[in-house]
Formats: structure tokens, C-alpha cells, sequence
């Protein structure tokens, strides 16, 4: 519910996308898409500006559930993330079964950009292979500008980390150009 008074108070800005957190109790939960429909009505806030993350361990041996969910969120409008992936080797081929709307990689993957060359080219691969399958991608722990421009030469979508931003306790980031 606090992620839905955040997004009442930034209203105006369409461009404004809320994601939040939730575990294997939600996926599980045949109650909660009927419940998150309501509360979004009753605040009069657009499903399409909240990204519903959950994580790849959270799906992995739930499958059926977590596509059951994941469309469920979908038939309301809202987005959903698969967040913590990429640690299993066959990570893109669960994927396949569970329909996301973006995939943020799983932090410790980020420390493979600057070590050696195989295992860095592993995650351009795996960043390349989700772009192959049509997801947004979200890499977390953006720390350099070196890391940033290897990221973006593989198109990766959304970028976080303290390269850009340290976390703040308000959502006060200025996304307008500068003149």
C-alpha cells in the first residue's frame, strides 16, 4: 500500500513506474491479483504504472504458478519483472515458460563485467540472449562509466546503481534533459 500512496503523490508524471517486491507467498496466493485490482481501482491509480518484480528462485520450481501470476498481472495491465536471474544455467530457458514484461539480472553478475574476459563476455551473452527474446532488461549495481557503456553497447534497457544515483529516501530524480 505504500507503493501505491508513492505513486498517488507523483500522479502528474505519466512517465512514472513503481515497482515493487513481492515473494512466493503472492505468487502462491489465488487472492492477491483480485486484491492489487481493487486497491488500484479504489486509488484511481493506472495498473500500468506499477511493475510487479519477483524473483527467479521464487519461480523456479513454480512454474505453472508463476505464469499463472505473471498473466493474471497482465490481464490487469500491470507489468512484471523477474528480478535475481541469471545464476541458473538454464535460467533463459525457464524464462521461456513465464511471461515477463522485463528481466533485471541478478546483482552478483555485475562484479563478471570487470573480472576476466570469459566471464565478462558471459554476461554480455546472456544480456544479448534477452534481447533476442524481447525483454527489458535491468541491470543492477551500475557503478563506472566503463560498466555503463559496456551495458549500453548490448542495449541494455534500464540501468541502477550509484553511478547514476545513490539511493535516496524520496523519489525526487530528475529525468528531464538538461538544456
Amino acid at each position: 500500500l505504500r507503493a501505491m500512496q508513492a505513486l498517488e503523490t507523483r500522479r502528474a508524471s505519466e512517465a512514472t513506474w513503481l515497482t515493487v517486491n513481492v515473494s512466493a507467498n503472492s505468487i502462491i496466493d489465488p487472492d492477491f491479483p483480485a486484491w492489487l485490482n481493487s486497491a488500484l481501482k479504489e486509488r484511481r491509480l493506472p495498473p500500468e504504472s506499477l511493475v510487479i518484480q519477483f524473483t527467479e528462485a521464487d519461480v523456479m520450481d513454480r512454474v505453472r504458478q508463476g505464469q499463472a501470476f505473471s498473466e493474471a498481472l497482465a490481464a490487469l495491465g500491470c507489468r512484471t519483472a523477474l528480478s535475481r536471474f541469471g545464476l541458473h544455467k538454464d535460467s533463459c530457458d525457464r524464462l521461456k515458460q513465464i511471461a515477463v514484461s522485463s528481466v533485471k539480472l541478478d546483482g552478483s553478475l555485475m562484479e563478471r563485467l570487470s573480472g576476466e574476459h570469459a566471464q565478462r563476455e558471459a554476461v554480455l551473452q546472456l544480456l544479448g540472449r534477452l534481447r533476442h527474446l524481447g525483454h527489458a532488461t535491468v541491470v543492477p549495481r551500475v557503478e563506472t562509466a566503463v560498466m555503463l557503456a559496456q551495458l549500453w553497447q548490448v542495449g541494455v534497457s534500464f540501468v541502477q546503481g550509484n553511478y547514476l544515483q545513490p539511493p535516496a529516501a524520496e523519489m525526487g530524480f530528475d529525468f528531464h534533459p538538461i538544456d
